[in-house]
């Protein structure tokens, strides 16, 4: 009986505590969620602006560097269509590829096309059909003469043109191609995206194209260069030859056979066809990190 008496006793003491334990449990706020601190910067944005004599209208551009002490001797990309780096992700994808253990520091310069983009980035001394393109021959000027003396002077590049590239997309891609091709001894070589190659002399694209007559004039197999050509397979539904092949893709081809058939080597060279790619600025950022990495890291 007493044994009984003492078990309740017991076990209502016991229950009593408990609720006295949680209620004060339940006074106690919940701590802060724990927010981590944001990484340090990995990437440094230089924004600057000149008005160059050669094209008689003031070029913008971006300047990327990594957030690193004593750098020297950078190599350097120079990528068109600068007024496009937030479409082209183009912070994130140097973040991601500076954030990988072993990766060499480069420069990128991304370069703004201005109203005159039609007539700035066409080839060298050939306008097209219709007069487009005329200023080629002076925007590979302001490249070389006005431009690279700028970047030289304030920024910690390498001299070699080895070890200089360009990156377009579209119609400054022809462009990218058209003048390392055209100035062979001053630029290491080129990343294309959906080269606008059908650029012709005449209404008969076929066999007008203009950078495939320029390939055809090159001396055999003229330097080391590297290019990294792609394209989408849905970038369009063109196909002019009726050949089951859309034109962008046909075009690209047409050049890469181009460029073999002038010696240059196979591990010079780089073709991607992209299922779904469109002609658009998502499809390029996709492969923006790997065309960087083909040019620079990649090496025979």
């Amino acid at each position: 009986m007493l044994y009984n008496i003492l078990m309740k006793i017991r076990r209502h003491f016991s229950l009593g505590l408990l609720s006295v334990w949680l209620a004060g449990c339940a006074q106690i706020p919940e701590p802060p969620a724990y927010t981590p601190p944001p990484p340090p910067p990995i990437t440094v944005v230089h924004t600057r602006q000149f008005k160059s004599a050669y094209l008689e209208e003031s070029q913008r551009w971006a300047v990327y560097l990594p957030e690193r002490e004593g750098l020297a001797d950078l190599p350097l990309i120079i990528m068109f269509d600068g007024q496009n780096n937030e479409r082209l992700l183009a912070l994130q994808t140097l973040d991601k590829l500076w954030s990988q253990q072993g990766f060499k520091p480069f420069a990128l310069v991304a370069l703004w096309a201005g109203p005159a983009r039609l007539d700035n980035y066409g080839i060298p001394g050939r306008p097209d059909y219709q007069g487009r393109g005329s200023r080629g021959e002076a925007f590979g000027r302001f490249l070389l003469e006005e431009f690279l003396p700028e970047l030289e002077k304030n920024y910690p590049i390498t001299k070699d043109p080895r070890h200089r590239y360009m990156i377009g997309f579209s119609f400054t891609g022809l462009g990218a191609l058209a003048q390392v091709l055209h100035k062979p001894d001053r630029w290491g070589g080129a990343a294309v995206m959906s080269g606008s190659f059908w650029w012709r002399s005449g209404e008969d694209a076929q066999q007008t194209r203009i950078i495939l007559d320029v390939i055809r004039n090159l001396p055999a197999f003229p330097r080391v260069h590297r290019f990294w050509l792609m394209a989408g397979d849905a970038e369009e539904t063109s196909d002019r030859d009726n050949d089951g092949i859309i034109d962008v893709v046909d075009d690209t081809l047409d050049v890469l056979a181009g460029l073999k058939s002038k010696g240059y080597p196979e591990n010079l060279l780089s073709y991607r066809l992209v299922p779904g790619g469109r002609h658009h600025e998502s499809t390029w950022a996709a492969h923006l990190g790997d065309a960087i990495r083909w040019l620079l890291v990649d090496q025979p």
